[in-house]
This record gives structure tokens, C-alpha cells and sequence, in this order.
């Protein structure tokens, strides 16, 4: 709240702005906690396996930070 507060924003503001940080904080906390398979080499660079893409269970989504810095994602086919 202190950051808000620092900002400029009144004290409502800034306790509702804190309100709605910790709640985006506590689902993204959640989600990636299911979607946490581990990291892993795919195609030589370090991805994190985000779990299964289909519903088949046949691909998986992988996510990575790019050369310049942004992040991307791959769909891999789960081989036998």
C-alpha cells in the first residue's frame, strides 16, 4: 500500500490498488502452481513444461524467454 500511497494515490486509492494486486497475486500464484511441470531442453534451450495443449494429452506447451528478452511459447508433439 506504502508504493500506491508514494504514487500520489489517496488512501482509498491505494488500499483498493493493494486489494487488487494481492488478489491478481493469489490467482497467478494459483495457476502457475498447475501449470508447474518442471523445466526442461527442448530444442536445445531451457523451457518450462506448462503441461499438456490437447485434450488428448498428445502436445505439450512449453514456455521460454526469448533472444531479446520476450517470451515465447512451443507446441511439441509427445513422442513414444
Amino acid at each position: 500500500m506504502k508504493y500506491y500511497l508514494d504514487d500520489g494515490y489517496t488512501l482509498t486509492t491505494a488500499y483498493q490498488k493493494a486489494t487488487q494486486f494481492k488478489s491478481r497475486i493469489a490467482f497467478l500464484y494459483s495457476f502457475f502452481k498447475r501449470v508447474d511441470h518442471g523445466c526442461h531442453e527442448v530444442d536445445g534451450k531451457r523451457m518450462a513444461n506448462m503441461g499438456y495443449f490437447d485434450d488428448a494429452h498428445t502436445k505439450r506447451l512449453y514456455g521460454y524467454i526469448g533472444d531479446n528478452g520476450d517470451v515465447k511459447y512451443r507446441v511439441k508433439t509427445i513422442e513414444d
